[in-house]
């Protein structure tokens, strides 16, 4: 992990893991990393006081994990906010514990990439794909569609850590802080390189594919910091729809299938 021979240059990749009685899928994702062919990264674990084995594999792989902490937290945002405080890299990655990257040399792919950009100093954010373990493929898209939902998975994004000097995720957000950000950066007009690869293999939905009314009416809260009062009305009815939609499937298609 910290063989940097030949790789003076290179930008330092902070990889963060938050995890809370993962035992049983994160040995998977600490694999992903360390057998990745790119060796400037440093890997950051967050445990929020895990109950199961979750510590054990911790401690397997103790020296090849750069930082590591375990104690209680206020949830996923305060833990990814530690994580960050922790981090040394020029850009950051948030990986799930539940998550695996894509391929052992996907990191090296992804800033031979950067490196053949102009001007690559100037880029705020790098999006690449999701694919879930069922194989639904999911593509972040930078666009105004941010001001309708957020179209940027994390898992497949790379942040610069600058970006966090003066932004730091709202922990009373439980499941769209990382929409916030997003939406920052659109309307700041970031730079941002988008890259035609999948990045990680997401082993669940995560928090947001709930369908639970608690999202949606953060992603309400945001629009309405961040947009006028006309935008957050005409962006905020289609998040409405969205979970009567999502709700009533969740609802319906068991007694469906039952039948």
């Amino acid at each position: 992990m910290n063989n940097q021979q030949n790789q003076i240059q290179e930008p330092l990749l902070s990889i963060i893991t938050v995890v809370y009685n993962g035992a049983n899928s994160l040995e998977k994702t600490i694999e992903s990393v360390i057998n990745q062919s790119y060796y400037h990264i440093e890997y950051i674990v967050i445990d929020g006081n895990s109950q199961d084995e979750t510590l054990e594999i911790i401690n397997k792989y103790k020296n090849q994990i750069s930082y590591w902490t375990s104690e209680k937290d206020q949830g996923v945002y305060d833990a990814m906010n530690k994580g960050i405080n922790a981090a040394q890299g020029d850009w950051l990655l948030f990986l799930g514990s539940d998550d695996t990257l894509a391929t052992n040399h996907i990191i090296s792919d992804i800033f031979s990439i950067l490196r053949n950009e102009e001007n690559e100093e100037d880029f705020s954010l790098i999006i690449g794909s999701v694919k879930y373990s069922n194989g639904r493929l999911i593509k972040s898209q930078f666009s105004s569609r941010l001001k309708n939902k957020n179209m940027i998975h994390h898992q497949g994004a790379f942040y610069k850590r600058d970006l966090f000097r003066d932004f730091k995720y709202n922990p009373n957000y439980k499941i769209s802080s990382d929409y916030e950000l997003n939406l920052r950066l659109f309307l700041q007009k970031a730079r941002y390189l988008q890259i035609d690869k999948v990045v990680t293999i997401c082993g669940a939905t995560g928090l947001s594919g709930v369908a639970s009314w608690s999202g949606y009416s953060e992603e309400i809260k945001i629009r309405n910091q961040y947009l006028s009062k006309q935008e957050s009305i005409i962006y905020g009815l289609p998040s409405i729809l969205r979970f009567l939609i999502k709700k009533t499937l969740v609802t319906v298609l068991p007694k469906l299938r039952q039948n």
